[in-house]
Order: structure tokens, then C-alpha cells, then sequence
């Protein structure tokens, strides 16, 4: 079989056996554009699959997420939620008004009234008396305990403000303070420097104010304040809701506690140490905010199944604080919020 190649073909496309057959400019355009648009669409996947992988040989990225200090607030005491004033999402100032608790007659309450009202009775009535005179006792010993009882619930005082202690574990430290009290009122009562039970007409007026109070306090409202200001993450009641001391109410985020922990393969990790810039990129908008090291990174663990990628989901990482230089926008306040974090040139560094 011969074959052979016509020379006129070659020089001029547009001639034909010898006839030429003139392409309208408009069709030659639209033919190259589908060419080339065929072209982009085949060789789009190579380009990005080439970049991912020269990226990761000049540049050093690891996955990361916002964090920010959550804490939550709990309620104070028993009662009925009659209002939840935060909303999801809102940003509330240190001291708002969270929530508004009515307070019911709690078989806590009524069992403190009853204990308080069985010691008062005991102190108001001369056929105990006797019972109450200790000459033995050191009224010194009794006060270290009355001290040490009242720091405790002090403290307690303080953990519940502070949502890491329930009111039922105030009552009980309140409870001791009160005994130890009720233990030196009836042993000053049978001490020679007390003659008149001066110490136990005290303690018998203590105890009528408080039960006085207690039983006029059913039904009065207590408002549930935040005890700094933050960003609620999550709203757990609803009005209406019974509520026992120490349940949980809604939880909060503050935003001034802000930054980055980012997860850094062991090999990317020469030369992060505090002070070292990098580059936080936002998921989503793709902006772009300074931050830096802030502290010595001492943990290893894990990279996070929601953070890495799952060819290497069981890999370790190196687990580091950076904070931010400028704000993040209200929308990217969002505790767990994931991200990227760029630590530059890979060679230069």
C-alpha cells in the first residue's frame, strides 16, 4: 500500500483538491475555545493533584481550630426556672442576667428549717438545760473547728460562684459550721465566763432570723447572673423546667481566652518555639490572620479524626499555642472552629 502526502495540503489547510474552502473566522474561534476548554477540564484535576503535592515540598501547613475557655453555669438552688433571658449565639456582658429561678419549698429547705427549728427549741427550753453544761470542753479546740468549718465553706462559696461546686455541697459545709457553733453556744452556756448564756441567747436569735427568713423566701425570685462576660454556646433548659441546685443551665465561651492550637507533624517541627510567626487561614472565607507561638509546645498526641487527613488519622502531632494578632469577625468566634495554619517556606526557614 503506498501512501502519499499532497504538498498543498500542507501550505494552505483551506484548499481543497485544488478548490478552496474559506472557514468563517466565528466558527475557527469557537472551535479553538472548545479545544482548549476540553483541555483545561482533563488536565484541571493533574494541575491540582501536582500542586498539592509541590506545596507540600516548599510549604509547611498543619490543620488547627479555634479554642476559647468555656465554663458553665449551673443553678444556685432548687427551685422552678421561670425565665431563660440568654440566647444562643448572644454576647453577654460579666453580671447579665442569665436566667430567673423561682424558689419553691425544696425538701432540702424544709429539712433545714426542721433541724434549725428542733435546735431552737432545744435551746429555748430549761428542762435541756443541763444537757448544755460542759465545763470539760476546750472552747479553744471548738473554735479552731468553728474557723476551719467557716474557711471551708467559704471556699465551697467560692467553687459554686465559680460552677465547680453544687448548692447541696454548700448546704453541707454550712451545715457543719452551723454544728460546730451549736457546740460552742452549749458549752459557753455551762462555763463560768458566761453566767447569763450570753452565747446562747445569740445563737437562739440567729436561729429564729434564719428560719424566719427561709420560710419567707418560698416563692421570691433569684436572678442567675453570669459571672463574666462571654459567648453562649449552648442553652440546656427551658422555662417552665424544675431545676435542682447544681444542674446545669447553659454554658458560655469567652472570647477574650481566644486562640489557636494548631497540629504539627514531627518533621515540620524544627524550629517552632515562642515567638515564631505564622500565618492562620479561617476555613470558609479563606482570611488570613498573624499570630505566634506562645508557649513551649510539650505534648504530643494524635491528630484529631475531624482535623486530619484520613490517610494519616492515626499519625502524631505535636499539639502548639499560638495566638492571634488581629480579631476574629463575630461569625468565626466558634469554639472547635477548624482551620489552616501556614508556617512558611519550607527551605528558608
Amino acid at each position: 500500500m503506498k501512501v502519499s502526502f499532497s504538498s498543498a495540503h500542507r501550505k494552505d489547510p483551506e484548499v481543497r483538491d485544488g478548490v478552496r474552502i474559506p472557514y468563517a473566522a466565528s466558527k475557527r474561534s469557537k472551535a479553538k475555545f472548545l479545544w482548549w476548554s476540553i483541555i483545561f477540564v482533563v488536565f484541571l484535576p493533574f494541575a491540582v493533584l501536582l500542586w498539592h503535592i509541590f506545596a507540600g515540598w516548599f510549604f509547611i501547613y498543619s490543620p488547627g481550630a479555634i479554642s476559647m475557655e468555656s465554663y458553665t453555669v449551673r443553678a444556685p438552688e432548687d427551685g422552678l426556672l421561670a425565665e431563660i433571658k440568654a440566647v444562643k449565639g448572644a454576647q453577654v456582658a460579666s453580671g447579665a442576667t442569665l436566667a430567673v429561678l423561682k424558689r419553691v419549698d425544696s425538701p432540702k429547705r424544709l429539712e433545714q428549717i426542721a433541724m434549725m427549728k428542733a435546735e431552737l427549741e432545744s435551746l429555748t427550753s430549761p428542762a435541756d438545760a443541763p444537757r448544755y453544761a460542759r465545763p470539760g470542753v476546750s472552747i479553744k479546740l471548738i473554735d479552731e473547728n468553728i474557723a476551719y468549718f467557716s474557711k471551708e465553706a467559704e471556699k465551697m462559696r467560692s467553687l459554686m460562684a465559680a460552677g465547680a461546686a453544687t448548692k447541696a455541697d454548700v448546704d453541707e459545709a454550712e451545715a457543719r459550721l452551723r454544728s460546730a457553733r451549736t457546740e460552742r453556744a452549749a458549752a459557753l452556756a455551762g462555763q463560768p465566763g458566761d453566767p447569763d448564756g450570753a452565747a446562747v441567747k445569740k445563737r437562739i436569735r440567729y436561729l429564729s432570723k434564719s428560719i424566719s427568713y427561709l420560710e419567707g423566701i418560698s416563692g421570691t425570685l433569684v436572678e442567675v447572673k453570669a459571672p463574666r462576660g462571654g459567648r453562649v454556646q449552648s442553652v440546656d433548659t427551658v422555662a417552665g423546667q424544675s431545676i435542682s441546685a447544681g444542674d446545669e443551665l447553659l454554658s458560655l465561651a469567652d472570647p477574650s481566652t481566644v486562640c489557636v492550637i494548631a497540629y504539627v507533624a514531627p518533621e515540620d517541627f524544627k524550629g517552632i518555639r515562642p515567638g515564631v510567626s505564622a500565618t492562620v487561614i479561617i476555613s470558609g472565607s479563606e482570611r488570613r490572620v498573624k499570630a505566634e507561638v506562645i508557649e513551649p509546645p510539650t505534648t504530643a498526641q494524635n491528630m484529631p479524626n475531624g482535623l486530619a487527613d484520613s490517610f494519616i488519622s492515626d499519625k502524631l502531632s505535636v499539639k502548639v499555642y499560638l495566638k492571634l494578632k488581629g480579631p476574629l469577625l463575630p461569625e468565626e468566634s466558634v469554639d472547635g472552629l477548624p482551620l489552616k495554619v501556614s508556617w512558611g517556606n519550607r527551605i528558608f526557614r
